[in-house]
């Protein structure tokens, strides 16, 4: 699920990164360069459709600095992936949840206000996670690094659920993703109501999803 976002400030409720390791040290431009070129040449085209000389090109760093900084175009496609993850899902989408709303159950609903406002941006291009999966060898080192970002995606959207005390939170959110999934690929197809449509959709199934007993007790004390 793809949009060049990267303003946002705040984290979300889960840490998406996989590798834990020591603090990283700063990029040096070239590799920023050679990074941010490739995050918008996939986002763009598709990690398919990019080649090593459009991205020396694109970047304007020398071929031996983009060897020196990764062995291998796949090296390259799962840093972009995780530069995604950073970017979209922890800049973007969680941050803005978050910030727009604070009940549990509200921030389920803004994820589609904010698909409803990416699908009309002029350079919509699909999801790069989605798009990332489909396209890569199944099984292989970028179709499996896609997958765990999607579904990291889904965690963030159990633990909102959980928040909101909806029972069966890994359940819903299994399928509170095919429906952000299903509007994302209807939007690639050219609909760019389906994030509307999507909350129309996701109203319904939250009106209908059981409530912890705790939480629905609350609620007949309040009213």
């Amino acid at each position: 699920m793809d949009s060049n976002k990267s303003d946002a400030t705040k984290e979300p409720p889960l840490n998406m990164t996989s590798r834990k390791s020591k603090k990283p040290r700063a990029p040096s431009k070239a590799r920023q360069r050679l990074d941010d070129s490739a995050y918008e040449l996939f986002s763009e085209k598709g990690v398919n459709a990019v080649g090593i000389e459009e991205l020396i090109t694109h970047s304007g760093v020398a071929r031996m600095t983009l060897y020196r900084n990764y062995k291998s175009k796949d090296d390259l496609i799962l840093a972009f992936l995780d530069l995604h993850e950073k970017r979209w899902t922890v800049e973007w989408l969680a941050s803005e949840v978050t910030q727009r709303a604070k009940d549990p159950t509200l921030r389920l609903l803004t994820i589609f206000d904010l698909f409803d406002e990416w699908f009309q941006e002029r350079g919509f291009r699909g999801c790069a996670l989605i798009n990332t999966l489909i396209g890569s060898e199944f099984g292989g080192p970028a179709h499996r690094a896609a997958a765990e970002k999607l579904g990291n995606i889904r965690l963030l959207v159990e633990n909102w659920a959980r928040d909101a005390n909806l029972t069966k939170a890994h359940d819903f959110a299994k399928l509170w993703k095919l429906l952000m999934r299903g509007s994302i690929i209807a939007a690639h197809e050219g609909d760019i109501s389906a994030g509307a449509n999507a909350k129309r959709a996701a109203r319904i199934i939250l009106k209908h999803w059981p409530r912890q007993k705790s939480a629905r007790k609350k609620a007949a004390k309040k009213s």
